[in-house]
């Protein structure tokens, strides 16, 4: 059987950005109307913040990335969607 080269092109996008934004049009108008994404959550021993909302670090899935589950800092859950 013969191999024929065919060009590809994957194309895609994804993100998770603060006040809830899924899409880049919605980051640019939450950034437009001067919104602000900062939280202050009541179970966190902080002032305030830049959080992602519905993001479970436990859903983190180290045996794809061939890393131990108990891996320790810098496997930290801010660094944790650069490799989702």
């Amino acid at each position: 059987m013969a191999h024929i080269q065919e060009p590809v092109a994957i194309v895609g996008f994804s993100c998770r950005l603060l006040g809830g934004n899924k899409t880049p049009d919605k980051l640019w108008e939450f950034l437009n109307q001067g919104e602000d994404g900062s939280l202050k959550p009541g179970t966190m021993p902080t002032t305030g913040g830049m959080f992602l909302e519905g993001v479970d670090p436990a859903d983190f899935d180290a045996a794809f990335f061939e890393i131990s589950a108990r891996m320790p800092s810098p496997w930290i859950p801010t660094n944790e969607k650069c490799w989702k």
